[in-house]
């Protein structure tokens, strides 16, 4: 009997325990939030622990309109837009086709110690997007980052995110970059 009784508050504080750690692991995932920029006309959904940071000049003059950062696990995400792009059809092939181009040639010369991983086409937001995996060697000359950089055309205009995080802890918030990823849409 007393065997049984031992069983049965064993099992029960097993089960309780369980839901406790079940609960908890909930409860620390954050909601999304959404950032929509009526302007350009585009949206997408973002991780609530995320925050969203002040442009300066140098991130303005580069077309970013939005940055947020993470500081646990480390993460950084920005968008930027270019327009006006229309001329780069002057080359013969698509404005898509271009921005892909001078990706390759300039980012191996514009990151030190630039190494790409993965180079992929796929369907975003309903136009053709490019997606880049690539590290480099941070500005502190010794953190290795890890970049995966989108670019999408709609029109005449190029978007770009970037998602970034020290190459250590990248698989820590990929699956967030991800999803960011996948949600953004033009309005």
């Amino acid at each position: 009997m007393l065997v049984a009784v031992s069983l049965i508050l064993l099992v029960s504080l097993a089960v309780c325990f369980g839901i406790y750690r079940y609960k908890k692991q909930e409860a620390a995932e954050p909601t999304w939030e959404t950032y929509t920029n009526n302007e350009l006309g585009i949206g997408l959904h973002y991780p609530s622990n995320f925050e969203e940071m002040s442009l300066g000049e140098e991130s303005k003059e580069a077309g970013a309109v939005w940055e947020i950062r993470r500081k646990d696990p480390p993460s950084l995400f920005n968008l930027r837009f270019e327009g006006g792009l229309g001329a780069l059809k002057i080359t013969g092939g698509t404005i898509f086709e271009a921005l892909v181009a001078n990706i390759n040639r300039r980012y191996p010369e514009r990151f030190p110690d630039y190494k790409k991983e993965n180079y992929e086409e796929f369907v975003l937001a309903s136009e053709k997007a490019a997606l880049f995996d690539f590290t480099y060697t941070g500005a502190d000359g010794k953190t290795r980052v890890k970049q995966r950089f989108v670019v999408v055309v709609k029109d005449d205009i190029g978007y770009y995110l970037s998602c970034q995080s020290p190459e250590k802890d990248f698989f820590k918030s990929e699956k967030d970059f991800d999803r960011m990823i996948e949600s953004f849409e033009f309005l």
